[in-house]
């Protein structure tokens, strides 16, 4: 979750060092994943500390752009639309 969580609150990426064989990620997931840098080795993860000290590394603002669009499609905060939704199906239920 963190590599989703993250990026909608910072609006930065994360390295997310991805182990073989580890559950397959939900559609949202696929799409957080989208948003950090993959690496799969030290290797990988050291080079990836590199281009971010240098400024060289890849900018993943429109993935994490498109993962805000996915988790909060409308306008309203979260409380927001939770008593929102509470609202409609109380009134439903005095109907």
């Amino acid at each position: 979750s963190f590599i989703a969580e993250y990026p909608l609150v910072t609006r930065k990426s994360v390295i997310f060092w991805e182990k073989e064989g580890h559950w397959d990620f939900s559609p949202l997931g696929h799409l957080a994943q989208t948003t950090a840098h993959t690496v799969a080795t030290f290797d990988q993860v050291h080079k990836t500390i590199q281009q971010i000290r240098e400024g060289k590394i890849q900018d993943k603002s429109s993935e994490i752009e498109a993962l805000i669009r996915a988790v909060r499609p409308g306008p309203l905060g979260a409380a927001n639309e939770i008593v929102s939704l509470v609202l409609d199906d109380y009134e439903k239920q005095q109907a």
